[in-house]
């Protein structure tokens, strides 16, 4: 039992989407469609829901038709069996918790209604807010609602557009927390479209990376964060530090790469070529007023901080090494060094956190 999807939808004057790929609708699942606003996740979403139609392709639902331009074939969303959750809940405000949660069930008999409403109320975590109307819920209560009613008819399939974007940070962590419990307790499949990288790595079980309206990389997140393939996907999946080197020599599956009179070594991806972007990640990077540690750190290269900007309990220091390098430490850190514009350190980096990408000539 699987989807099914290859198709391009093309917008006039607008972006070309392209999407191909396969996932089981028989088992408990999340893939994420990773990228920046505007490439094409959306799309995806809603042609899957049966909200926008493609041009050219199919999709398949196991042995159903859902679309096929060649024969025409468009079955419309209600006959889908698919849950649709957006970025803002979109509840009807005439309807308290209940009668949202019941929307799409209402033909269903009392007590199957009613058993149904009660399961969810559970799940969701919504007891007693069960007459409260949407005016009288929080940001994170409503989107709880908006979960519950798209889980209420048993779809195949949910669809999650962003749905925690218009939370604040506290209310979307709670809700990212317990909504793979509750996808786990029904064995439901899902696709969550989002550009949260924290959402992606703590939610997805398969993450598929897109960018300009196509998909580009696939695999278990961690995998796909770990091993961008091209100096555009690390840039997307959050590497702050992105330098061109050349290829000073090899050694024992290592590289030494050089950049002016900076040299860095990292693991050698295999294949023959010269230059190669060396990416860093800026929670791969530590900070040291004196130079010392173990041998296992390779890449030892002295700096001075050039800014500092504050996340919060994170503060990320940018620092002149020779070439510009991005650090991601503690606040707590960072005040226990007293660091500063102007201040001189030393960053330490593993061989391991250097991922080598080649440049083809």
């Amino acid at each position: 039992m699987a989807l099914k999807l290859d198709f391009i939808r093309t917008f006039p004057g607008g972006p070309r989407i392209e999407a191909a790929f396969q996932m089981a609708l028989d088992r408990f699942s999340i893939t994420v469609l990773f990228g920046a606003s505007g490439c094409g996740k959306t799309t995806i979403l809603r042609s899957l829901a049966g909200l926008d139609r493609p041009d050219v392709g199919f999709i398949s639902a196991d042995e159903a038709i859902w679309f096929d331009a060649q024969s025409g074939c468009f079955v419309p969303p209600h006959l889908r069996r698919v849950g649709y959750v957006f970025q803002e809940a979109a509840l009807f405000p005439h309807l308290d918790v209940r009668g949202n949660i019941t929307f799409g069930i209402r033909r269903w008999s009392a007590q199957e209604r009613h058993a149904r409403l009660r399961e969810l109320i559970e799940l969701m975590g919504l007891e007693g807010l069960e007459h409260r109307r949407p005016a009288d819920l929080s940001g994170g209560e409503k989107q709880r609602v908006a979960m519950a009613r798209a889980l209420a008819p048993r779809p195949r399939l949910l669809l999650l557009d962003e749905p925690f974007a218009s939370l604040d940070r506290p209310a979307a962590e709670q809700l990212r927390h317990g909504l793979r419990h509750v996808l786990q307790a029904m064995n439901m499949p899902a696709i969550l479209v989002t550009h949260n990288r924290d959402e992606a790595l703590s939610l997805g079980d398969h993450l598929l990376l897109m960018r300009e309206g196509s998909i580009r990389q696939g695999g278990p997140p961690a995998e796909v964060f770990a091993k961008p393939d091209s100096r555009e996907a690390a840039t997307l999946l959050g590497f702050g530090t992105i330098v061109r080197t050349r290829v000073d020599g090899r050694m024992e599956g290592l590289l030494r790469l050089a950049m002016g009179g900076v040299e860095l070594v990292a693991p050698d991806p295999g294949g023959h070529f010269q230059e190669a972007y060396a990416c860093i990640r800026g929670e791969g990077v530590s900070l040291e007023r004196h130079a010392s540690g173990t041998a296992t750190q390779r890449n030892r290269l002295p700096g001075r901080v050039t800014a500092l900007h504050s996340l919060g309990p994170l503060t990320r220091i940018h620092v002149d090494c020779g070439f510009p390098l991005e650090a991601l430490v503690t606040t707590w850190a960072c005040e226990d060094l007293a660091l500063a514009v102007g201040e001189s350190v030393h960053a330490v980096i593993k061989a391991t956190a250097v991922v080598v990408i080649p440049i083809e000539v």
